[in-house]
């Protein structure tokens, strides 16, 4: 559309329909109100993605944003539903009776489990009642945990790529202790294989307040990476066990 300048020149506005409303003017001026810009309400991700209310024309600020106000407001209606495959100018949501949404209860109580390791199913299902008024099934608690975890803790794979930050934390912080770390190659790819670790401290107060005795002993580690736990134990001047140093290893044998 064209607007006339004061000075009579023409001037070039381009702005969309959805961007202006026509606001009729008072009847005694003979006139109309030009062209208003409308505004349009914007999600707030802080204080409502506890009950999101979606309007036309609402705007988001991410497309993660607006997946997760669906799932949030999936879960207060106690519907279940699937992101299906997006095209350029659309997000498609689909209903899928059997996904849970266990992902985003998840990533919404994971300050619970950061603080509280051992948060249970009972305090699990009940804060999931006060918060939606639904019922939690144990599995659901059992996923939702496991994510929890993993933005918590990371996944194993990237705990064991930070083998080497842990080795050097122990070297600075202990000062002559012996430690060790062997790794195989999967082509390019390094493959942790076994770590040793003998403290600077506990080997000197072994040799100076202990009696001569060493003790060896392993247990096997069970989970996603098995493995052994090898120890060497002592006896201390009340007759208790001490530590003096320990490795993982894949297996016990004459090479580890």
């Amino acid at each position: 559309m064209a607007s006339e300048d004061r000075d009579g020149s023409e001037s070039d506005m381009h702005l969309s329909e959805g961007e202006l409303n026509y606001v009729d003017g008072s009847e005694e001026e003979g006139r109309h109100t030009p062209w208003v810009r409308k505004s349009y309400p914007e999600f707030n991700a802080e204080t409502d993605l506890k009950d999101p209310k979606f309007q036309v024309g609402q705007i988001f600020a991410s497309v993660d944003l607006f997946r997760k106000a669906v799932r949030a407001h999936a879960l207060k209606q106690r519907r279940a539903v699937v992101f299906e495959k997006n095209d350029p100018n659309r997000i498609r949501v689909g209903c899928k009776s059997e996904n849970c949404g266990c992902n985003m209860l998840g990533h919404k109580y994971v300050n619970q489990w950061r603080v509280n390791p051992y948060w249970n199913f009972a305090g699990f299902a009940q804060q999931l009642r006060d918060d939606y008024s639904v019922d939690a099934s144990l599995w659901q608690y059992f996923r939702a945990r496991k994510y929890a975890k993993k933005l918590i803790e990371g996944t194993v794979k990237e705990q064991y790529a930070r083998i080497w930050d842990y080795y050097a934390e122990l070297r600075r912080m202990n000062p002559g202790s012996t430690t060790q770390v062997k790794f195989s190659l999967d082509g390019d790819i390094p493959v942790f294989q076994r770590i040793y670790i003998c403290l600077a401290a506990l080997r000197k107060a072994w040799l100076e307040g202990c009696r001569r005795i060493i003790g060896l002993d392993g247990c096997f580690i069970k989970g996603q990476h098995r493995g052994q736990l090898l120890t060497a134990v002592g006896v201390d001047p009340n007759n208790q066990m001490y530590p003096i140093a320990y490795a993982v290893v894949e297996t016990e044998n004459r090479e580890t």
